[in-house]
């Protein structure tokens, strides 16, 4: 019988951190520059990225992105 209580409250725990988790989803990018000197010359590589995002909030100050 304690198995089960055991088991019945794990299982409403799991439900309610799950219930309240937000996942969201999103689109990221960004410009590199590499060589970049106190000059500022015109020798500097830029570049660009783009990506894909998904933010798992675990709790309102703590996320895994």
């Amino acid at each position: 019988m304690n198995n089960l209580k055991l088991s019945l409250l794990i299982v409403a725990l799991m439900t309610v951190t799950m219930a309240s988790a937000q996942l969201s989803f999103g689109v990221k990018g960004g410009l590199n520059v590499s060589n970049v000197s106190s000059d500022f010359s015109t020798n500097a590589r830029t570049g660009f990225n783009i990506g894909l995002l998904a933010d798992y909030e675990l709790t309102p100050n703590t996320s895994i992105q």
